[in-house]
């Protein structure tokens, strides 16, 4: 009698990891002089997801206070910068949920006129860990003067990344590459209109194996920062 051999071997399935802005008015103010916050009213903060807040500004001796008025804690993922302006991101991961924050950002911004954009991300399927620790697996800049900016990782683990941009025009005018979605692409013409123009720009990938997130663009004097985040654990599924 013949026997039948059944090999047996596991498939990894890892968790899926969406990304939504959740703020969507009043994200970015671009009214001249003496604007040094923004707020956003009533966001919903909810449990064991990660909050990734991007702040943009023309800013040349400040990188503006992490997010005020919540009762979260909002630590530094990555901050760049060049003479003219500034990105920053900063994360939380709430241990409780709720309706009623009013997320605030703060710049002091010395003698250039006053741009903030002011953006909040949540993202669900990642690993959890200390104030979103374990989530954020790496944080990378980069600046230069040329067409098509970005930014190089390390190695993935089929993971998401989600980067951020900022130029020197108004309105960035960036295009995302292949597997990835534009969510911003903006900027503005600050007081007076010779003076200053700051364009800001995010794209993400969910799910992706590319290191190195590059807008097409035109030339332009330009920042970058791009993070990694980590899908939840994976787990081994056994075929036979």
């Amino acid at each position: 009698m013949k026997k039948l051999l059944f090999l047996l071997f596991p498939v990894f399935s890892y968790g899926q990891i969406t990304i939504t802005k959740v703020t969507s008015s009043g994200e970015a103010t671009c009214s001249g002089a003496g604007i040094v916050s923004v707020v956003h009213n009533n966001i919903a903060l909810t449990t064991d997801k990660l909050y990734i807040a991007v702040v943009f500004a023309d800013s040349t001796n400040s990188y503006g206070t992490a997010p005020t008025g919540t009762s979260f804690t909002w630590d530094i993922v990555s901050q760049s910068g060049n003479n003219t302006r500034r990105i920053s991101i900063y994360k939380t991961l709430p241990t409780s949920s709720t309706t009623t924050e009013d997320p605030t950002v703060t710049f002091s911004f010395g003698s250039f006129p006053n741009f903030i954009g002011f953006h909040i991300y949540e993202i669900t399927g990642i690993v959890l860990g200390n104030n979103g620790n374990d989530a954020v697996i790496q944080a990378v800049t980069n600046s230069a003067t040329g067409a098509d900016p970005n930014v190089t990782l390390a190695a993935l683990g089929r993971s998401a990344v989600i980067s951020f941009f900022s130029n020197d025009r108004d309105i960035f005018a960036g295009a995302p590459e292949s597997g990835f979605t534009e969510n911003i692409d903006n900027g503005c013409t600050t007081y007076p209109a010779s003076s200053f123009i700051n364009g800001h720009y995010v794209m993400y990938d969910a799910s992706t194996n590319d290191n190195t997130p590059t807008v097409t663009s035109a030339s332009s004097t330009w920042i970058g920062a791009a993070l990694e985040i980590r899908a939840s654990g994976r787990r081994a599924v056994i075929i036979n």
